[in-house]
């Protein structure tokens, strides 16, 4: 599957970005294998970036090589460089060595950024640590040196987590673009594409259906699902690429997402909630048009409270079902890391991927428990404070388009910015 031909908007957004001179140094924040090869397509055939003089790539598996094209196949060949120098490892025959280690690719490729239009690319990073690497200090002296600048040499840094490769001074200097798993539309070119390459007829509707389904999916993700389901069941089977997905996103260990299990028809009374919930909340987000132009506004997030084993967390399943959304499960204990940022960086990634398979049901259980870990003055108390603030920020946002579900056994515990307008909307009680 080639992706050269997907959207490249992010890619055209850093490089306005860096002739624009903001700065010679862009980091793409993305995890996706496909991602990064649509970029080393774009790059070896953009009018300018294709006749660099050299286009070096760096890789913490292969080391240091140039890339180039073998017709329409990318090609990586190992650098090499006579031996004796003391930056070199992992020698390559008698007379010469490959750059293997990030430090001496980041001396080796210093002098041609600077005395010559070039290129390079880090890739597939999982780390830093800058005491053996120096990735910091060369990008900060590559993101103001005249000469890099002058002579239009760009560094790509492609990573899944920015926050563990740059601090904040390295960030400010550089040009950092998030870019999405996956449009719309290019899961929809990408459905087509493998369907009419292994021949599987597809109807408009069927098609609609898996574009829906996988959303939140990279476009590797998303061809891996296509093709198993395919290779195990001869055709694309919407049940098993959602459970294929639901797999995939509760590898995170923070979301789990399901179809609802159960209806309003599976639970036994509450028929004052069922009523309130149908009139006041179903029917207004099923005709959300309408709600906007009589000015009702839409319901934002529920909570819903009483003694455990009442039903709370079985009622927002079904509610789920009731308005035919997915139902994700925000894990708020998983998200907390002993590693200092790894819990925003998880918070945000998961807030991220909600987002992108939204409009859906997302459920907190036990809501009231969630940002009581730590001391205040301790570093996981500051820690927790940090990913607590993350979280409600996005929780108040107008463009939010999921519906919160949050379940508490005491409702005096919690916490009251979860009270405000736009964030819980109502108050349900289960006794």
């Amino acid at each position: 599957m080639t992706y050269a031909r997907f959207d490249t908007s992010w890619i055209e957004t850093g490089l306005i970005k860096r002739k624009s001179n903001y700065s010679p140094v862009v980091c793409f924040e993305t995890g996706d294998p496909a991602r990064l090869l649509q970029l080393k397509h774009y790059l070896l055939r953009h009018p300018d970036y294709g006749k660099a003089d050299s286009i070096f790539v760096y890789d913490e598996w292969e080391g240091l090589g140039r890339l180039g094209l073998r017709g329409e196949e990318i090609v990586t060949t190992p650098y090499r460089k006579e031996a004796g120098s003391s930056v070199l490892s992992r020698k390559l025959g008698e007379d010469a060595t490959r750059l293997a280690t990030l430090k001496a690719a980041l001396k080796e490729v210093d002098k041609p950024l600077k005395t010559s239009r070039s290129v390079f690319i880090i890739q597939n990073i999982s780390d830093n640590r800058e005491h053996e690497t120096g990735l910091r200090a060369a990008l900060k002296s590559w993101a103001i040196d005249p000469l890099v600048i002058a002579n239009g040499s760009t560094v790509f840094i492609v990573t899944p987590a920015v926050e563990r490769i740059l601090d904040d001074f390295t960030r400010e200097l550089s040009v950092v673009i998030t870019v999405d798993p996956s449009s719309r539309e290019e899961r929809q070119r990408l459905v087509e594409s493998v369907a009419r390459e292994l021949e599987v007829p597809l109807a408009e509707e069927q098609v609609t259906e898996l574009v829906i389904a996988t959303a939140g999916l990279n476009l590797h993700q998303l061809e891996s699902i296509l093709l198993e389901t395919y290779y195990t069941e001869k055709a694309f089977d919407i049940g098993r690429i959602k459970a294929l997905k639901s797999e995939l996103v509760k590898k995170s260990g923070v979301l789990e997402v399901t179809d609802p299990r159960s209806s309003f028809a599976d639970i036994g009374g509450y028929e004052v909630i069922k009523d309130f919930v149908r009139r006041y909340i179903i029917n207004v987000l099923s005709r959300p048009d309408r709600a906007r132009r009589i000015g009702v506004p839409l319901p934002r997030g529920l909570l819903l409270f009483g003694p455990p084993g009442t039903g709370k967390s079985l009622f927002a399943n079904a509610l789920a079902s009731e308005i035919n959304l997915p139902f994700i499960h925000l894990v708020t204990e998983n998200i907390y890391s002993k590693w200092l940022g790894e819990s925003g960086h998880r918070m945000r990634d998961a807030l991220r991927l909600v987002d992108k398979m939204s409009p859906a049901v997302v459920f907190i259980d036990e809501i009231d428990r969630f940002g009581k870990r730590g001391r205040v003055g301790d570093s996981a108390g500051e820690e927790t404070s940090r990913v607590f603030s993350q979280f409600l920020e996005w929780l108040g946002r107008p463009e939010r388009e999921s519906i919160i579900v949050g379940t508490t056994n005491v409702p005096s515990l919690l916490d009251e910015a979860f009270l405000r307008a736009g964030r819980l909307d109502y108050k349900i009680p289960f006794l």
